[in-house]
């Protein structure tokens, strides 16, 4: 079962209890020495996990992890995207590179694991869970363009 920013807490806490319950967990994020963390501590507790590190961003990032899938017979029955990137700061401080950032990581890279990923959901009747956070309902200060990357 993949999921897309495993390493950041909401992903990481998906992930562990993903596992808790059964799942033999993907999950990808930039970080991977935060990846390596979360699979440890996956594995610790007996669970399966394979750290996928990579920007979801790039183009074909997203296909890797689904060709890892496929390669290791494995099907597909949920796919969570939990990816985001956030900079907190005053809207007069937000440029642009900022905002398309939060905008291609919180969008552009989920679509491109869903379109990667469709194939595979599709043989088994599969489902796609996107998460968000409070952020898109409850916004903290300095946070106005965050929340419309985060609102799905």
């Amino acid at each position: 079962m993949p999921v897309t920013g495993g390493a950041a807490v909401i992903g990481a806490a998906i992930c562990q209890a993903l596992a808790r319950h059964g799942a033999q967990v993907y999950f990808g994020d930039l970080d991977g020495a935060r990846c390596a963390e979360v699979a440890d501590r996956i594995r610790d507790a007996g669970g399966q996990a394979r750290a996928l590190p990579g920007d979801l961003v790039a183009p074909g990032t997203g296909q890797a992890l689904v060709d890892a899938l496929r390669a290791e017979g494995s099907g597909l029955d949920v796919l969570v995207t939990a990816a985001i990137w956030i900079r907190y700061a005053p809207l007069t401080e937000i440029d642009e590179a900022d905002a398309n950032r939060m905008i291609t990581v919180g969008l552009l890279a989920n679509l491109r694991l869903l379109q990667a990923a469709v194939g595979l959901l599709a043989q088994r009747g599969g489902s796609v869970v996107n998460v968000t956070s409070s952020v898109a309902v409850r916004p903290p200060p300095a946070s106005s363009s965050t929340r419309r990357s985060r609102a799905r």
